[in-house]
């Protein structure tokens, strides 16, 4: 329950996962917060990765909308997260118990094969890093301006949207800025 408290409603995620005596880590990226629902939503900005055995991320198709899927504590739903796929044949599910996930061929987001070893695999770890707006600044709330790019203040947003191919505009834009071709 922790888990699911950790993340719900707390902004992008990226979620990953090590089978459990293997080295296989994957995962993917939600853009928007978790809800638990009993149907699939997110949006097409997430996304599935690989890290190891080799690092390739799995953009979204436009095949359905089944991007991801979470409920825990419901007796007549199946309990857990999901990226991807189908009920039966996800891009990755991970139980509520985080023992077990299953990985497999998925439409969603284009993947051929499984991101895991074996398609039912024991989950080994799994982590949840929110790349959540920091903390309040006083500063800005007593009204005074803080003079911060968002490049700044969510640096690690930022390299996870780069990381999945989105392109970071504003990062030309400051840099001609500070050049002085206003």
């Amino acid at each position: 329950h922790a888990f699911s408290t950790a993340i719900v409603e707390n902004g992008a995620t990226l979620i990953l996962v090590r089978e459990g005596g293997e080295e296989h880590v994957f995962g993917g990226f939600a853009d928007e917060d978790w809800k638990p629902k009993p149907h699939f939503y997110g949006s097409s900005s997430d996304f599935l990765l690989s890290v190891t055995p080799r690092l390739r991320i799995f953009r979204a198709t436009s095949y359905n909308s089944n991007y991801r899927y979470f409920t825990f504590g419901q007796s007549t739903l199946r309990n857990g997260l999901q990226f991807g796929g189908q009920e039966t044949y996800p891009g990755v599910w991970i139980d509520a118990d985080f023992e077990h996930g299953s990985s497999r061929p998925c439409t969603t987001y284009g993947t051929t094969a499984p991101l895991s070893r074996f398609e039912d695999f024991q989950v080994g770890e799994v982590e949840a890093w929110c790349l959540c707006p920091p903390e309040r600044d006083e500063d800005a709330e007593a009204g005074k301006l803080a003079k911060k790019s968002v490049l700044d203040t969510h640096g690690d947003a930022v390299y996870m949207l780069e990381a999945g191919g989105r392109r970071m505009y504003s990062k030309e834009v400051r840099g001609e800025f500070r050049r002085g071709n206003k």
